[in-house]
């Protein structure tokens, strides 16, 4: 079962071309994280923007120009673990690959941020599991009206924020907001509890 495989299972079959999907409900009980990687000459403007916006960039961790081997994930290689990735040129998506070890050169600096399924970590209560982790999913995402800062020559052109939409009781999402609070590492709190 996908939740009961090791980070390090998952990344060996993602290797090995075996696993080739999204990883939303996989490794439970561990942080989930999106990548960007770019030339280290863009890369202050984009650690500004996340530092700047820290609820929809929260930082798990950067690279030194040339690394692919993240601290938080020892034995990982970034341009290999992940079962797809995006190549934007310019700022349009130009084509998708299962590895990018042909992108990624010396130059290249890795940002690792946590993703919206942050609900399938240690600190999610037992007690209050969300509709989309129980069923595995990717949680949708929706636009807030909150603009996001800009960092020098990074900014969100489609405007605000971006919030998961994690749909759950109201006691849940309190829960949820005491137990995500402590961890700036997290994507944040519930912004609205119905």
């Amino acid at each position: 079962m996908a939740a009961e495989l090791t980070p390090r299972e998952l990344r060996e079959l993602i290797r090995k071309g075996q696993w080739t999907r999204p990883t939303s409900g996989a490794s439970k009980g561990h942080i989930q994280a999106n990548l960007v990687m770019m030339p280290q000459e863009q890369a202050f403007n984009f650690l500004l923007f996340c530092v700047r916006n820290p609820k929809p960039c929260p930082l798990l961790d950067v690279l030194e120009p040339g690394r692919f081997e993240p601290g938080i994930a020892p034995g990982a290689d970034l341009r290999t673990d992940l079962p797809r990735y995006r190549i934007y040129e310019n700022g349009r998506l130009k084509t998708e690959v299962p590895d990018v070890s042909a992108y990624a050169h010396s130059g290249m600096v890795s940002f690792c941020w946590a993703a919206a399924s942050r609900l399938k970590t240690p600190c999610w209560p037992r007690a209050c599991p969300s509709a989309t982790s129980r069923r595995a999913k990717t949680c949708p995402c929706n636009v807030t009206q909150r603009d996001c800062r800009p960092g020098r020559a990074v900014h969100l052109e489609a405007g605000g924020d971006h919030a998961a939409m994690t749909p759950q009781q109201a006691r849940a999402g309190r829960a949820d907001h005491h137990a995500l609070s402590p961890d700036p590492r997290r994507a944040g709190t519930p912004r609205r509890l119905s």
